[in-house]
């Protein structure tokens, strides 16, 4: 995806969150983080699927985990910026670009990624709210986050593959794991608090 999708997309996840949750993440990091893989020297070689990258998508989303809500801004940038990161990869998974052998071909990739990119900024001006794409991406909480995604994956892979399919899947997953690892924060909190009250 171009840098402006991976940056509305990123937008889009901090907004639900905020809405749902009331939590306010650093912008500037998370729109940073969401283009990084893209700009980065250590990623930017890498293809972008799941076999050249889960595992940095798996190391991300099990520290973002494992942490408490941000509180310091340099918690909540470093936070932010991780989470940027997990959102471009989950994004490009269901982005025919990166999934079909003919756009391997660099010409092909741009064509496509360029009218995704339009594609997605109509789209989000028709959208009424943000939620209705996390509506069919609804999981518990408490269900493996990498068996979600992988059986989104799956659903995504035996869809005929179109723009409109890309977007549903990005947007919705990319919502669905950031709820999920901020549902894990907000328990994490809660129980530090606990433990300091006992």
């Amino acid at each position: 995806m171009f840098a402006a999708s991976h940056k509305l997309i990123a937008r889009s996840v901090y907004e639900i969150l905020k809405d749902q949750l009331g939590i306010t993440l650093d912008c500037r990091s998370l729109l940073s983080g969401s283009i990084a893989p893209d700009i980065n020297p250590r990623m930017i070689f890498l293809p972008h699927t799941t076999n050249a990258t889960m595992n940095i998508v798996k190391t991300n989303i099990d520290w973002l985990k494992d942490r408490e809500i941000p509180v310091t801004k340099k918690d909540n940038a470093a936070f932010s910026y991780k989470l940027g990161i997990v959102i471009h990869f989950l994004s490009d998974y269901f982005c025919k670009a990166h999934n079909e052998k003919r756009y391997d071909n660099f010409l092909h990739h741009y064509i496509y990624e360029r009218k995704l990119k339009i594609y997605l900024e109509k789209r989000m001006k028709k959208c009424k709210s943000l939620n209705e794409f996390l509506k069919p991406f609804d999981w518990q909480s408490g269900g493996d986050i990498y068996e979600f995604i992988g059986n989104k994956l799956q659903d995504y892979n035996s869809t005929e593959r179109r723009m409109s399919e890309d977007i549903k899947y990005s947007m919705g997953v990319c919502a669905a794991v950031t709820l999920n690892i901020a549902s894990c924060c907000i328990s994490n909190t809660v129980s530090e608090i606990l433990e300091s009250v006992a």
